[in-house]
């Protein structure tokens, strides 16, 4: 046996090495040597051709990124930001149409109720039905309203000089006797229905109230004079009546050109916002507005629900307020100033306000209907997301 470290022969017994001092270790065999030497060598060899062959052999691409794909947990983490991304997205294009449909929606609202208004004034406003409302007034309480600074009958009274026109001094007392117990309330008929005819329908030609009828209308009342003025009136007196009227330009300012000249607005063109075309083609519009906003929303029927109930809601709100104001308001009002417009246009819309409050309740009835249905849809969707977290839980 030879020592490990120097090489120095030992025996078989030694313990230390007599030369270098080191501990002997038992040395394996030269056979075992030579045994472990081939298997090292055979070994080093097979490493280095594998080595070559490894060099000299195709190695295919692998995808990275598909394999990173196939690892779940970056396959999960890949997806999430997809979907994220995908939402985020989504949720930018949805507020940018309902954005949308929301203006659409103001201007659907307002033409609808518009259409509907107009709808009321075209079936409850006419000729004949606004001179039976006149029919139906008090001559008394007419006379009596205010027309700005005084009564009617004493602006008739101012406007025509009646004090004036003979030597019997004629008082506004006598005068507003005489207008009361006259068949005034039937000559104002007849000229109400020529108006709003011209006016709502554009029917005939401009109407107005010429001189010569305003003073027949005195000289049919001949027996109603006398009895309030104590006197038969006569010839000269319808003459100076009317060479004050003439003087006073009564036709002109009776003529609806020149109430457009002097309010700025042409009311004889009027008629043109309630022909059934004009009012056809505002209501094709209208739907156009309702099509319009399912189409943003992309038919989701929650957004188109809550869409249309607020159009319907919102312009019965507009138009019953309309109708409750002329059945309502205008009386009120009329006790408040007791003004002559007041007092006439709460006698003479009556059929529209009746049309309009009637109209007004049902869109609001029809809005009411289409956000309840929506509500009972959310209120199931949220019902049904409640239990999918549920049963997502008790599967965890």
């Amino acid at each position: 046996m030879k020592c490990k470290y120097c090489g120095n022969d030992l025996g078989e017994d030694a313990v230390f090495c007599n030369n270098c001092g080191k501990k002997a270790e038992s040395i394996v065999s030269l056979k075992k040597e030579k045994d472990s030497l081939n298997i090292t060598q055979d070994s080093d060899i097979n490493y280095a051709q594998e080595e070559n062959n490894a060099e000299n052999q195709y190695i295919p691409y692998e995808n990275t990124e598909n394999h990173d794909k196939n690892n779940p947990e970056q396959e999960s983490e890949y997806f999430s930001d997809t979907i994220y991304e995908n939402e985020h997205r989504n949720e930018k294009t949805g507020i940018l149409k309902l954005t949308g449909s929301f203006f659409v929606m103001i201007l659907a609202t307002v033409l609808f109720a518009f259409v509907s208004i107009c709808f009321c004034v075209k079936l409850g406003v006419s000729g004949k039905t606004s001179a039976d409302a006149v029919r139906r007034m008090k001559t008394s309480i007419l006379m009596d309203t205010d027309t700005g600074e005084k009564s009617f009958s004493d602006s008739i009274y101012d406007f025509i000089k009646f004090g004036n026109i003979n030597d019997e001094g004629i008082t506004k007392a006598q005068f507003r006797d005489f207008m009361v117990n006259s068949d005034f309330l039937e000559f104002a008929a007849e000229k109400t229905e020529l108006y709003v005819d011209y006016i709502i329908n554009g029917k005939g030609t401009e109407p107005t109230v010429t001189t010569d009828e305003m003073t027949e209308f005195f000289r049919n009342n001949e027996d109603v004079s006398e009895e309030s003025f104590g006197y038969k009136m006569q010839t000269g007196d319808y003459n100076a009546i009317r060479r004050q009227l003439e003087r006073n330009e009564a036709d002109s300012n009776l003529l609806i050109s020149s109430w457009s000249v002097r309010t700025g607005f042409n009311f004889g063109k009027l008629n043109y916002a309630f022909q059934y075309i004009t009012l056809g083609i505002l209501a094709a519009l209208t739907i156009v507005f309702f099509i319009w906003i399912a189409v943003i929303v992309d038919r989701k029927g929650k957004y188109i629900l809550w869409f249309y109930g607020n159009i319907f809601l919102f312009s019965g709100i507009i138009v019953f307020l309309a109708g409750f104001a002329a059945v309502f308001g205008l009386p009120l009002a009329y006790i408040h100033t007791e003004s002559l417009a007041c007092y006439a246009g709460s006698a003479m819309l009556i059929p529209f306000s009746l049309f309009a409050v009637s109209t007004g309740l049902f869109q609001i009835c029809v809005g009411i209907i289409f956000k309840s249905i929506k509500k009972f849809f959310r209120r199931r969707e949220k019902r049904s997301q409640e239990i999918e977290k549920a049963l997502a839980a008790a599967n965890v």
